[in-house]
């Protein structure tokens, strides 16, 4: 009881509670699967508060997804300000490693087809800059640029999706310790323009 009550009396960490309560069931059932009631139940809250704190199931989702991608935009910006497309890449891999419950989330969104995340300006912008610098931030002069960015990213989220079967159908390459990091190298080899690497 001690520790609602410090809950009720520090917002903040009531609603970072919740949004890791959230996030956890997202990953575990996936969104649809998922009630208020068992949010607020695995965060110590009551249903009530969740929605006092988030409106909806759907702001929540918003909410938790958005705190989870920060970072990723963050590096987005980056590269928008550096034209730097090869760093991207690396980078977003790394990013997606170090998040396996967003992936999960991801997953359960394209499972039950209700993707949370919305195009924004962001996107606009690297797509933009994808288009007119593709060679000059490294990416391959024979290929389209957005067909090597959007090949890059499906075979990234192919691997963290798949990467249960594919180490069960091949476990000699997949039971090894540096698989991601072989398969990022392979995946850099792939798309970098070798003038810039």
């Amino acid at each position: 009881m001690r520790s609602i009550t410090r809950r009720k009396l520090d917002p903040e960490a009531t609603r970072a509670t919740i949004l890791a309560a959230a996030m956890r069931l997202f990953a575990e059932k996936g969104y649809a699967a998922t009630s208020l009631s068992e949010i607020g139940e695995a965060s110590g809250v009551g249903k009530g508060l969740v929605a006092y704190h988030f409106g909806s199931k759907e702001d929540l989702r918003q909410a938790a997804m958005h705190q989870h991608l920060q970072p990723f935009f963050d590096e987005v910006d980056e590269t928008i300000r550096t034209g730097n497309l090869i760093g991207f890449i690396e980078k977003r891999f790394r990013f997606m490693a170090a998040n396996p419950e967003l992936r999960r989330c991801m997953a359960w969104a394209t499972l039950e087809a209700d993707i949370p995340i919305r195009r924004s300006e962001r996107q606009a912008q690297l797509e933009e800059l994808v288009r007119q610098k593709g060679v000059a931030g490294g990416f391959r002069d024979d290929l389209d640029p957005m067909l090597v960015l959007l090949t890059a990213t499906m075979a990234m989220d192919g691997f963290f999706r798949f990467r249960p079967i594919t180490a069960a159908l091949f476990p000699d390459d997949f039971a090894r310790d540096d698989v991601e990091e072989r398969f990022l190298s392979t995946l850099l080899q792939m798309i970098q323009n070798p003038q810039k690497s």
